[in-house]
């Protein structure tokens, strides 16, 4: 996420090349040019190439062009090239932009590919930003297209105060359905066939093969969590501890963003219970002494 919005930044840049007097006035933060320029009748919402007067100035960290094209009814939601003005101002961690933005009514919730500005300021470590956009009545329970929460990208990124802010700020837990009323019918053959399709990219059941990116799963279930000697677990699973056991597997596999936010289990979740109690099954037959269904 961070290096889109950089490249988006450097492709905007090279937009403004060929600047009217306005979007010019702004690049450089000369409020008197700005204001020139719009007693002359300049559109405070005009677009040169992808570039929006308002996007130039918060992109040069001018704070009082800022504040100036606001008052002169800037659009605070106008989308530039690849963002939005509130996730400009994020992404460059100025909160006192974001401030501004939010007083002339820029929706909180603003999001770009499912990722809200809480997401992206979250992910980038803003904690004032953080703190400004659940004021103003973002979401913090919001999910990105891939179930990612704004606490699981600030907890797998190590911003600890966010963390902190999040759960003392309305963020709330999931509630995974158990799957143990399933597993005595659960089948083999598809846990096989779903852990093939969805699991094997990742890992590998053989303990003789050599790690892909998530740890071996053999003899998975009765293991404590984290405890492969040599494999870089996230700190969310160091901090969890316990032990896989069927339902705690059934529940994870269900949700890993939502049950352990900072997880670097890269995998949105299995919607049907009755997969879960498939997969689960499929994983405790890899075992040459598997754990008893009860």
């Amino acid at each position: 996420m961070r290096m889109l919005l950089v490249l988006a930044l450097i492709v905007l840049a090279s937009s403004a090349s060929q600047a009217s007097p306005i979007h010019d006035a702004a690049q450089k933060g000369d409020v008197t040019a700005i204001q020139a320029a719009l007693d002359g009748g300049a559109d405070v919402n005009e677009k040169d190439g992808s570039s929006t007067p308002l996007f130039l100035a918060i992109r040069g960290g001018h704070t009082e062009a800022v504040m100036l094209l606001l008052s002169a009814k800037a659009d605070p939601d106008q989308a530039a090239g690849f963002g939005f003005p509130l996730t400009i101002a994020i992404t460059m961690a100025r909160a006192d932009i974001v401030e501004l933005l939010l007083k002339a009514g820029a929706n909180p919730n603003i999001a770009k590919q499912s990722s809200t500005a809480l997401h992206i300021a979250a992910d980038q470590g803003c904690l004032e930003c953080v703190v400004l956009l659940a004021n103003a009545g973002a979401d913090v329970n919001a999910r990105t297209s891939e179930r990612a929460t704004a606490l699981h990208l600030a907890k797998r990124n190590g911003h600890n105060a966010i963390v902190d802010y999040l759960k003392q700020h309305g963020v709330h837990g999931v509630e995974i359905a158990s799957i143990e009323p399933l597993l005595p019918a659960a089948s083999l053959e598809h846990g096989k066939a779903s852990f093939a399709k969805l699991c094997s990219p990742c890992h590998q059941t053989d303990p003789q093969l050599r790690p892909l990116h998530g740890p071996i799963l053999w003899n998975v279930v009765g293991r404590k969590r984290g405890a492969i000697t040599g494999y870089k677990y996230s700190v969310a699973m160091k901090e969890a501890g316990g032990i896989w056991d069927l339902m705690s597997i059934g529940t994870f596999i269900a949700d890993p963003a939502g049950t352990m936010p900072g997880t670097q289990m890269a995998f949105a979740g299995l919607d049907s219970d009755q997969e879960r109690a498939d997969v689960v099954l499929y994983l405790r037959s890899l075992s040459d002494d598997p754990v008893p269904l009860h």
